[in-house]
């Protein structure tokens, strides 16, 4: 699978801590591109990259599981979809966040019927996340994956 790196801002992180060491986060950012050149469909396009973190917060450390999806679309009747999951390593302090993710299994499922398997790469989430209640937090994250 070729490794392309993606860099973009995260508009929302939703977060709760259901008990103590319990730490689950979905973040998610739909974009829109324009396309100028030869396009497909009407070169106009609007994307969605979704994440889902589950682990245990101990003091200012996180470990725990990443699941990591974007959805391309382009106008067709099929749209690419990358399919990751991983592990993750985080430091959390005063609403600030710094993961480091690894992710050991990577699938990209692409037009006529040709899925990419077996591919694997690293990421790092850095961001800050406001209490709402006891429990949930929202806030930003900036992301950059291979």
């Amino acid at each position: 699978m070729s490794k392309k790196a993606i860099l973009q801002f995260l508009i929302m992180i939703f977060s709760a801590q259901a008990f103590a060491g319990l730490d689950a986060m979905l973040s998610l950012s739909p974009y829109g591109r324009k396309s100028n050149g030869p396009e497909i469909g009407n070169g106009e396009y609007l994307d969605l990259d979704t994440q889902l973190k589950i682990g245990y917060k101990g003091g200012q450390l996180f470990f725990g599981l990443v699941y990591d999806q974007s959805n391309q679309n382009l106008g067709i009747n099929f749209n690419p979809v990358r399919h990751s999951y991983g592990v993750s390593i985080g430091f959390r302090q005063d609403g600030f966040l710094l993961d480091l993710n690894y992710f050991l299994m990577s699938t990209f499922q692409q037009p006529a019927n040709v899925t990419l398997i077996n591919g694997n790469g690293v990421g790092v989430d850095i961001g800050h996340r406001w209490m709402l209640s006891s429990s949930f937090f929202a806030g930003w994250q900036l992301s950059y994956r291979t």
